[in-house]
C-alpha cells in the first residue's frame, strides 16, 4: 500500500500535460499552509470567552494541546429527578470533541476527576455510573452517590488548533475543514515568500462559533501585510455558526514579508486555503499559458436509483434534464454500487479499495488516514481540491476530507433545497486561482425524510398523489414493519404506504433534477466543460417493499446496488456502454482524466477505456452476521453472506438471472450455473473481505450522532 508522502513541494509547477517537464514560463503556486507552523505564532491579544448568561472561558494550553476551560461553581449544578443526578449548563462545542474519548472533555474538582460517559458508552449499554459525566444538548450531567452535593468544577473542552497532513497545516472544524492559518484573535503569523510578477494572494477568511449560542455581536477583524504595508483589511459581522467569504489580494513583486491577524470575538478562525498564485488566470477551459490538466466535477446525487431516469428503464418522466444529459454523453447501462449506504460506497469512490479492506462494517467506522486518496493523489498534481457536502456522513468525521484543501459540509436546516449546495459551489468557483479544479459535490436531495419543494407539488402534487403528507406515512408504516408476524391486511396496507413513500421520493428526484441543471448549466457558462469532465452518479439506490423493506442498509438486491452513471468530457460521444462499471472504478477514472496514472493498490479500472467485461462486487457492510454479498457475471448474480467465515459456511444462499429476472423475483440456486459462478467469483471476492490495514473509528458526538439518527442511520451501530 502507498504511504502518505512526508514531503510536499513548497512551490507547484503546473504542468501542460503528464508526459510534459517544468519549464519557466509555467505559472507557480505557493501553498502557505505548508509554511505554517503553531509555534511561530504572536499572541496579542487574545480575549476571553463571556457567554450571554455571563459564563467566562478562557483559552488554555497544556502538553495536549489547547482546551477551552470554565467554572462550574457548585450553585449552577441543579438536582434532577433521577437520584444523585445533576446537571449544569454548558455552551462550550470545542472541536472534536469526541463522545467516546475522555481526552476530548474533562471535569475536575479539587479533589477528583470525573469519568467521561459517552453516548457509545449508552448505545453500548453500559451503565451511567456514579462519579461520571456526560454531554448533553443543554450542558453536561454528572452523577454522585444519593445525598452528595456536586463540588465547583473546572470543565475543559478540546479546542485543538489542527495538525499537520501532506506537510500542510489543516483545521477541522465542526462544519469545514481545509489547510489553513489557524489564528484566534488576537494572534498574529509572519512567514516570507518570493512573490513573482503579476502574482495576487487568494484565500477564505473563515469564522465558526466557539459556543452554541452566540456571545456578542463585536467584530471579526481580518488584517494582512505585505512588507510593512497594509494590504488587506475584512470585518465579518454576521452572527452564525459558521461563515467564510473568499478573498483576493494583489502583491508586489519581490520578496515581502506578509503578516495575517486577526482581532475581535473569541471565535475559531483563520485563512484557508492562503495561495499565492498568478493575477491573471483567463477562464476555466481557456488559461494563458495554454493546455493544463482538465477540470472534473464529481455530482453524486445520494440515494438516487438508476431507475428514477427514462435511460435506466424509468417510467415516471420526473428526470427531463438528466435525461438529456445522458442522451449526449457516455452512459454506463449496468452500474453498482460497492455498498448499500453512504458510508461504504464513498470510503471505495475516495480510496479505489472495497469497503471491507478499509474498515468499514457498520456506521461507526472511519475511512483510514494512511489511505491515500483520489482527492490527495490529485491535490499532489497540482489541482485545487474542494468538496461540498449534505454533511452527516460525507464528512471530515468519517475521514472523507482527506486531500481536499476545502471540505465545508452543509448543516440540515439547509437540505430543503439545493440552493446553498449551488451558492456555496459558485463562492468555491468564483476563487477560482488558475489551478485545475477537482470539485466534488454530494446532496441528499432525494435521501429520508423525502422533502418535495413547492414548486414540485404545483406541477407533480397530482400525478404523484403527494395530498398526505410523508411525515404521517412514515408514521403509520414503522409500526407496520416492526410487526413480527402481520397479517395479509397489515402486508397489503405496508405494500400501499411503501407506493406513498416512493411519490415523496420522487418528488425529490425532480427537484434534484432541477438543480442538477442549474448546477450543470453554471458549469457550461464558466465554460469548465468545454475541456473538463462533469461525472454523475449516486452512491446507492432505495428500497419500496420490491422485497419486504424500505429505505436502505439492507440486502444487496437491485434497488439497492444499481445506480446511474454517466460521464460528459472533451471527446466523449453519445455511447451506452454494456461492460460492467462500479464504484470502486471511480478513482482510476478520474485520474485517467487527468492525465495520470493510477496508484498501485486501487482495485478498479478506468471507465474510459473499458475493453471487456468482468465481475462486480456489492456488500451490505452492516449486520455482524448475516449481512450479504452479491456477485455479478454478465447477466449471473450469486448471492452469499459478506464474512469470509459465513461464506464459507453457507456458501450460496440466492441465484437469480438478471436478463431474464430484473427484478430479482424468481431465485434461482438450483440452476446448473448458479453453483459454478459462486465456485468461481467467491474466491475472488475472499481477499476483499479481509482489512489490509487497520481500522479507525468516526468521532461521533452528540449532534452528529443526532444527524444520523434523523436521516435514518440510529440504531446500536
Amino acid at each position: 500500500m502507498s504511504v502518505k508522502a512526508g514531503v510536499v513541494r513548497t512551490w507547484i509547477a503546473l504542468l501542460s500535460c503528464a508526459a510534459c517537464g517544468p519549464s519557466p514560463e509555467d505559472p507557480a503556486w505557493f501553498r502557505l499552509a505548508l509554511e505554517f507552523d503553531p509555534s511561530d505564532l504572536n499572541p496579542e491579544s487574545r480575549s476571553p470567552l463571556i457567554t450571554e448568561g455571563g459564563r467566562l472561558y478562557e483559552l488554555t494550553t497544556n502538553d495536549e494541546g489547547q482546551w477551552l476551560s470554565t467554572t462550574v461553581k457548585a450553585e449552577d449544578w441543579g438536582a434532577e429527578s433521577e437520584p444523585g443526578e445533576w446537571t449544569a449548563p454548558v455552551e462550550a462545542y470545542g472541536r472534536h470533541v469526541a463522545d467516546h474519548g475522555p481526552t476530548h472533555c474533562r471535569l475536575e474538582s479539587e479533589r477528583t476527576t470525573y469519568t467521561f460517559f459517552s453516548r457509545l458508552d449508552e448505545l453500548a449499554a453500559e451503565e451511567f455510573a456514579v462519579g461520571s459525566f456526560r454531554l448533553q444538548a443543554d450542558g453536561i450531567r454528572l452523577r454522585l452517590e444519593p445525598g452528595v452535593r456536586p463540588p465547583t468544577c473546572n470543565l475543559l473542552v478540546y479546542a485543538g488548533r489542527g495538525h499537520r497532513e501532506d506537510g500542510a497545516w489543516r483545521v477541522n472544524g465542526r462544519r469545514f475543514s481545509g489547510e489553513a492559518l489557524a489564528l484566534w484573535p488576537g494572534e498574529s503569523f509572519q512567514c516570507e515568500v518570493d512573490v513573482p510578477p503579476g502574482s495576487v494572494l487568494r484565500f477564505a477568511t473563515c469564522v465558526e462559533s466557539a459556543l452554541r449560542k452566540n456571545v456578542s455581536r463585536r467584530e471579526t477583524v481580518f488584517r494582512v501585510v505585505a512588507a510593512g504595508e497594509p494590504v488587506f483589511e475584512y470585518t465579518e459581522d454576521r452572527i452564525e455558526e459558521t461563515c467564510f467569504r473568499w478573498h483576493s489580494v494583489p502583491l508586489s513583486a519581490g520578496r515581502q514579508q506578509l503578516r495575517f491577524s486577526v482581532e475581535g470575538r473569541f471565535a475559531y478562525t483563520g485563512f484557508f486555503s492562503a495561495v499565492v498564485g498568478p493575477a491573471d488566470v483567463g477562464t476555466y477551459g481557456d488559461r494563458p499559458w495554454g493546455a493544463t490538466r482538465p477540470d472534473i466535477v464529481v455530482f453524486l446525487a445520494d440515494t438516487f436509483r438508476a431507475d428514477n431516469m427514462a435511460s435506466y428503464g424509468g417510467e415516471h418522466d420526473v428526470t427531463p434534464n438528466l435525461d438529456r444529459f445522458a442522451a449526449n454523453n457516455l452512459v454506463f447501462e449496468r452500474a453498482w454500487s460497492v455498498g448499500t449506504y453512504t458510508l461504504p460506497a464513498h470510503a471505495s469512490m475516495f480510496s479505489g479499495v472495497f469497503p471491507h479492506q478499509v474498515g468499514i462494517v457498520g456506521t461507526g467506522r472511519a475511512l483510514p488516514s494512511p489511505m491515500v486518496t483520489v482527492a490527495e493523489h490529485l491535490a499532489a498534481h497540482g489541482y485545487r481540491t474542494g468538496a461540498i457536502t449534505d454533511s452527516v456522513v460525507v464528512t471530515q468525521r468519517y475521514g472523507f476530507d482527506q486531500g481536499f484543501q476545502w471540505f465545508e459540509e452543509l448543516k440540515n436546516s439547509e437540505l430543503n433545497g439545493m440552493d446553498s449546495t449551488i451558492e456555496r459551489c459558485r463562492a468555491f468557483l468564483d476563487a477560482d486561482d488558475g489551478r485545475p479544479v477537482f470539485l466534488f459535490v454530494q446532496t441528499y436531495r432525494t435521501h429520508l425524510p423525502y422533502r418535495v419543494s413547492e414548486e414540485t407539488r404545483q406541477l407533480y402534487g397530482d400525478r404523484l398523489d403527494l395530498s398526505v403528507s410523508y411525515q404521517s406515512i412514515h408514521d403509520e408504516y414503522i409500526p407496520l414493519r416492526s410487526m413480527p408476524d402481520p397479517r395479509p391486511d397489515q402486508i397489503q396496507r405496508m405494500a400501499q404506504l411503501a407506493g406513498k413513500l416512493r411519490n415523496h421520493y420522487l418528488g425529490g428526484v425532480v427537484d434534484l433534477d432541477r438543480g442538477f441543471e442549474v448546477f450543470r448549466q453554471d458549469l457550461e457558462d464558466r465554460r469548465i466543460l468545454e475541456e473538463g469532465y462533469l461525472l454523475f452518479t449516486s452512491d446507492h439506490g432505495e428500497a419500496f417493499g420490491e422485497h419486504g423493506f424500505v429505505f436502505h442498509t439492507d440486502a444487496v438486491f437491485e434497488e439497492l446496488a444499481r445506480i446511474p452513471l454517466v460521464i460528459a468530457g472533451p471527446g466523449i460521444d453519445q455511447v451506452v456502454v454494456t461492460e460492467s462499471a462500479s464504484l470502486v472504478d471511480i478513482a482510476p477514472t478520474l485520474t485517467e482524466m487527468a492525465g495520470l496514472d493510477p496508484l498501485t493498490e486501487w482495485l478498479g479500472r478506468s471507465l474510459l477505456s473499458v475493453k471487456e467485461d468482468r465481475p462486480v462486487f456489492v456488500f451490505e457492510c452492516q449486520r455482524p452476521l448475516d449481512s450479504t454479498l452479491a456477485m455479478i457475471e454478465a447477466n449471473h448474480k450469486v448471492i452469499s453472506f459478506d464474512k469470509v467465515e459465513e461464506m464459507k459456511r453457507h456458501g450460496l444462499i440466492a441465484a437469480f438471472n438478471l436478463n431474464r429476472d430484473p427484478h430479482e423475483r424468481r431465485i434461482r440456486s438450483e440452476a446448473p450455473w448458479a453453483q459454478d459462478v459462486f465456485n468461481r467469483l467467491a474466491p475472488l471476492a475472499e481477499p476483499l473481505l479481509l482489512p489490509i490495514l487497520d481500522p479507525e473509528y468516526a468521532e461521533l458526538d452528540l449532534e452528529k450522532l443526532e444527524e444520523l439518527e434523523a436521516m435514518g442511520y440510529g440504531g446500536d451501530d
